[in-house]
């Protein structure tokens, strides 16, 4: 809809190495020759996500950061295009994006430790970090370092990089804000990280001495004592005020009065009401239509969803795994390919696996997110 110097510009950036690199990480973002775009140009979006809320906050009234939802983008887009590339002064905030661009980036990379743009919460009873690029992640991450140099973050990296999951497991607002709603609670969770990282900085010395307390009990003997159990890695580690090691896990279970509930909630983009189901058969027959609504006969989409490990066509689903292997469920999503061949959904495993699987689905596309 934009061609222009602009678009040029953010094409020319997403094949930046340090990005590529970062995106390497998530198979959507993989490009195979020859084969159709299967993230329809979203890492291009993202820069484009990136700039718009950068800018669009600095001269807000309120100073929030506005939803990126697509009008929005497209409005800023639309402004870009229509400057001049003789302007001067549009060349200067173009040169002043990149160095940004490339600033933010370059410390997502020595932070995060391959672990960037991924979710970090609760699973089976363990802190983990899910595997699904997560657009609410990228903001955060990326937003969270404008304000700051690599001198300011240089030697920092490891007590941000803890901090940050301390807020991921802790902090009920942002948890809200990652994981329940996409684009409307932005400006809540870059803030909620804006603050916890200015206060990580301005009291280095005090979270530094808490990370290196933890790492002589970790690896002195990385036993919880709450439920008295192995914890496999620093990640999932915390200590209490007692100086004991525990799962993060185990104090969230202690300190937060959790009404566990089988419910599963889809929250469609736009509507106002989500989607309640308890039976995890219910969550799937919802899935399934709202994927033949929304991408059927749409080749690139289905690429997308054909990328998963779990989907394929019924022959490809079955010969993974051993020849021994019995008892794998296979569920049609009513879905063909550009081949004529339907398309299932191996929803095999026990019930958190099972969701696990759905969120990755619904992680691809932006109409839909899911919460439990």
């Amino acid at each position: 809809m934009f061609h222009g110097h602009f678009n040029d510009f953010l094409m020319n950036l997403s094949h930046k190495p340090v990005y590529r690199e970062l995106l390497s990480s998530f198979g959507k973002f993989k490009f195979v020759e020859y084969k159709p775009d299967k993230n329809r140009m979203m890492d291009v979006e993202m820069i484009l996500r990136f700039f718009a809320l950068y800018e669009e906050q600095k001269i807000s009234k309120n100073g929030e950061y506005p939803p990126p939802r697509k009008e929005f983008l497209n409005s800023y887009m639309y402004k870009k295009t229509s400057r001049q590339i003789e302007e001067s002064s549009f060349n200067v905030e173009i040169r002043e994006l990149e160095v940004l661009f490339e600033k933010v980036i370059s410390m997502v990379k020595n932070v995060f430790r391959g672990n960037h743009f991924k979710r970090f919460a609760m699973e089976k009873e363990k802190s983990t970090f899910f595997t699904p690029f997560n657009k609410s992640v990228f903001d955060i991450q990326t937003l969270g370092f404008i304000d700051y140099e690599q001198s300011d973050i240089s030697n920092n990296e490891e007590i941000i990089y803890d901090a940050f999951l301390d807020v991921s497991c802790y902090d009920q607002k942002l948890i809200n804000a990652v994981k329940i709603t996409t684009n409307e609670q932005v400006d809540v969770r870059v803030k909620i990280w804006k603050n916890k990282l200015h206060h990580v900085l301005e009291n280095s010395k005090q979270y530094r001495e808490k990370l290196e307390h933890k790492r002589k009990l970790f690896y002195n003997n990385p036993i919880c004592t709450i439920c008295h159990c192995p914890i496999e890695t620093i990640e999932e580690s915390d200590t209490t005020q007692e100086s004991c090691l525990v799962h993060r896990a185990c104090i969230v279970e202690k300190t937060i009065d959790k009404t566990r509930s089988n419910t599963i909630q889809f929250i469609l983009i736009g509507e106002e009401h989500p989607y309640d189901f308890e039976p995890i058969s219910d969550a799937l027959d919802f899935l399934v239509e709202l994927l033949k609504e929304r991408i059927d006969g749409d080749f690139i989409e289905i690429e997308r969803l054909s990328s998963l490990h779990f989907v394929g066509t019924h022959k490809s689903l079955n010969s993974k795994g051993s020849s021994s292997e019995k008892g794998k469920k296979l569920r049609s999503l009513k879905i063909e390919t550009d081949n004529g061949e339907t398309l299932f959904m191996d929803y095999s495993g026990n019930r958190n696996e099972v969701v696990s699987k759905i969120r990755e689905i619904t992680s691809l596309y932006d109409f839909v997110d899911i919460s439990e």
